[in-house]
Parts: C-alpha cells; sequence; structure tokens
C-alpha cells in the first residue's frame, strides 16, 4: 500500500502530539500541526514561512500562548488523539498533494491545508502574519519554477487546478462542511 504522507509529515505528527502533551492538552488540533512543522525547520513550508519573512520564533510562541490557555491537568499521553479539525487537515493535505501531483502529502500541502481550515486559531494568526491560502501557493509555484519544476503545477494559464471527478466531490464535499461553520 502507497503511504500517502512523507518522512517528513510522519515526523510533524509525532512532534504534534509530543506537543500537544509538552503544553498540557488532551488532544493534537491544527495548532499542534503548525508547531509540529515549526520543529522540524525543514522542508518546502519552512522555506515559504522564511521567505515570506514569519519570524517562526514569534509565531510559535503566540500558538503556545493559545494552547497554554486551554491546557489540561490529567492529559493522558496514550489517549492523546487528532481532533476534528487536526484529522480534516490531515485528508486535506493529502487532496492537496494530489492537486499539485505529489506523489505523497508533505509540509507545504499540510501548510495549505491549515490555510483552508479557515475556521481554525491558526489559520487566524497566519492571516494576522499578512498570509492566506493564495500568497503560499504563490510562493510555492515561485520557488518550483525557480527551480525548473513548474510543470509540477501544470499549465500557469489554468486558473483552476483539475483534478478527477471524484477528487472534486470529496474536495467540494469537504470545504462546504467547512464552509457552512467558518468565519475567519
Amino acid at each position: 500500500m502507497n503511504n500517502q504522507f512523507t518522512q517528513k509529515v510522519s515526523d510533524i505528527i509525532m512532534y504534534s502530539k509530543e506537543e500537544a502533551n509538552r503544553l498540557g492538552n488532551g488532544y493534537i488540533g491544527p495548532e499542534h500541526l503548525m508547531l509540529g512543522l515549526i520543529r522540524d525547520g525543514e522542508g518546502k513550508a519552512i522555506d515559504i514561512l522564511n521567505n515570506m519573512n514569519i519570524n517562526l520564533r514569534q509565531l510559535k510562541n503566540e500558538i503556545e500562548s493559545i494552547l497554554r490557555n486551554e491546557a489540561s491537568d490529567n492529559t493522558d499521553s496514550e489517549a492523546i488523539r487528532f481532533n476534528e479539525k487536526a484529522s480534516l487537515i490531515l485528508k486535506l493535505s493529502i487532496l492537496e498533494a494530489k492537486l499539485l501531483q505529489s506523489p505523497a502529502s508533505d509540509s507545504e500541502h499540510i501548510l495549505l491545508a491549515i490555510m483552508k481550515s479557515r475556521n481554525t486559531n491558526i489559520c487566524r494568526l497566519l492571516e494576522g502574519h499578512d498570509l492566506n491560502y493564495d500568497t503560499i501557493y504563490n510562493e510555492l509555484k515561485v520557488s518550483h519554477e525557480t527551480h525548473g519544476a513548474s510543470d509540477y503545477y501544470g499549465d500557469e494559464d489554468d486558473e483552476d487546478l483539475e483534478m478527477p471527478p471524484s477528487k472534486k466531490k470529496f474536495f467540494r464535499s469537504a470545504t462546504d462542511n467547512q464552509k457552512k461553520s467558518e468565519v475567519c
């Protein structure tokens, strides 16, 4: 069976769980995924954030501040599970990878998926740093074009990404469900 995540994403997931445990949270949420991404410290997502002049230390501190307010005294590190929003981000990251014709979800797909999950603290926090899905996507596209991998994203003239009908149905369903309850 094909693994849908790169080793980097597996590491990010492991770090996310460790961060949730360290901060006394009884769940892994989108903010923990971002902390895991920052803690990993490498990959295209980190390159994008650095290229966009995001102070990762400051961002980490802001995320931790939010999560400390949700800390609980009795967290069982074995019982820590993904909450619904984090699970959706992981699913969306796989879809982002497929849309960008990547064989597996990597750090940049996690970052894009976080920005699609608009009804989250981390999305609002990143938007406060002048980030949104389009700016991240465009930075990713530019970085690949300068490294000779523009075909990774398909034809530049296409405004909409093409995907198989079965993926469109899943993507619409996932994003429609999000839109019903989100205001970022």
